[in-house]
């Protein structure tokens, strides 16, 4: 069997230069593992409310909220741009001056799995009509 040669020949081993450096580097390579494990996540992840340490791209939730937004249906086009703390939400409209408060509305129901509570801001612009 395989693996009784391979016992066998670990069991005759004797220590060598090369297994300075290689242990060296799996010492190393375990610190730096442990050291990832426990410091915070990457900026660009924005952490969820679970147990198992989720997490969301940023990019994801400005997704989310632009198309949040854009259901809305005095919306005619929308951006977002999240950040740690805070979502800024761009909305372009037909004039309807109740927009800013629903679409908050429907992007704080959206958000609410996000571990930390974000501010959001609303900036609302009014498209000219075409005659």
């Amino acid at each position: 069997m395989l693996s009784v040669e391979a016992l066998e020949w670990l069991d005759g081993l004797q220590p060598a230069m090369w297994m300075i450096p290689a242990g060296i580097v799996v010492a190393l390579l375990g610190v730096w593992m442990v050291v990832a494990a426990v410091l915070r996540s990457p900026r660009r992840t924005l952490p969820l409310r679970a147990d198992t340490r989720v997490q969301a791209a940023r990019g994801a939730v400005e997704v989310l909220t632009k198309d949040t937004a854009v259901q809305h249906p005095g919306v005619v086009k929308a951006e977002a741009t999240a950040r740690r703390k805070s979502v800024v939400v761009r909305v372009w409209t037909d004039g309807d001056p109740a927009v800013a408060d629903e679409i908050r509305g429907w992007v704080d129901e959206r958000l609410r799995r996000l571990a930390d509570a974000h501010d959001v801001r609303i900036v609302v612009r009014t498209v000219a009509a075409k005659p």
